[in-house]
């Protein structure tokens, strides 16, 4: 006995996909929602706050959960970047500005003019005692 499958063709902004690549384009958000809250691990750093005299004496911290996260999630974003102009060129379409972004491309650019102007700049770029995210995390955002 043998058994056929069709694979039916998805009709996504003028072009033809089929299911299995529809799926495949949507993992990096399967792997945002699933295995992204799971990734744990030990990471010990120095503040740099102890110049301050509202910071303890000891420089050195550990973080479990937010360090590795940070990256993990700045490296998803940048593939959801890679894909978009991927499938833009691939399908030699054009990306369209819609107006509901332009709120959206106000805060990233006040976000990046921030950290630029920052005085601790480093802090923005690395991220922070007990709060890692940075700069690229928020735009991921």
């Amino acid at each position: 006995m043998s058994s056929r499958v069709t694979v039916r063709k998805v009709s996504s902004g003028g072009t033809n996909r089929s299911i299995s690549e529809s799926i495949l384009l949507l993992f990096p958000l399967f792997f945002s929602m699933i295995v992204l809250p799971l990734i744990i691990k030990m990471h010990t750093y120095k503040t740099g706050l102890n110049i301050y005299d509202w910071f303890t004496y000891n420089d050195n911290a550990s973080d479990f959960f937010l360090y590795y996260k940070q990256w993990t999630f700045v490296g998803v974003c940048g593939l959801i970047v890679l894909i978009i102009l991927g499938r833009a060129l691939y399908d030699k379409t054009t990306l369209k500005l819609n107006k509901i972004f332009i709120p959206l491309f106000i805060y990233a650019f006040l976000a990046l003019i921030s950290t630029i102007c920052s005085k601790y700049r480093i802090f923005g770029i690395k991220g922070n005692f007990e709060q890692f995210e940075n700069i690229f995390c928020l735009l991921g955002y």
